[in-house]
């Protein structure tokens, strides 16, 4: 029969501690990742509906500005900030 002394334990104890928390760590940096990937896709959707309808769009990363045009030059908005604004609380559910 196997004898362990108290130092193996512990060194076995060590390595499926630091292995759990490993896990658990990719797994909250896999979810972060699903999620700023399903709004990198959303914001495209936006912005090619708005191009669609003749407002081209231009992202200023630098400064974390966006800027939307429309065909009049008196009417095109000065920079929106992306830092500032959250995006609605609807979900899926709350389409018709």
């Amino acid at each position: 029969m196997f004898k362990f002394s108290i130092r193996e334990w512990l060194l076995a104890m060590v390595i499926v501690g630091m292995a759990m928390g490993w896990a658990v760590r990719e797994r909250r940096l896999r979810a972060e990742l699903d999620s700023a990937n399903a709004w990198r896709g959303r914001a495209g959707a936006l912005e090619f509906a708005l191009r669609k309808s003749g407002r081209p769009v231009t992202w200023n990363f630098k400064k974390s500005l966006v800027f939307v045009f429309s065909g009049d030059p008196s009417r095109n908005w000065a920079g929106i900030p992306t830092t500032y604004h959250e995006p609605s609380p609807s979900t899926d559910s709350d389409w018709p």
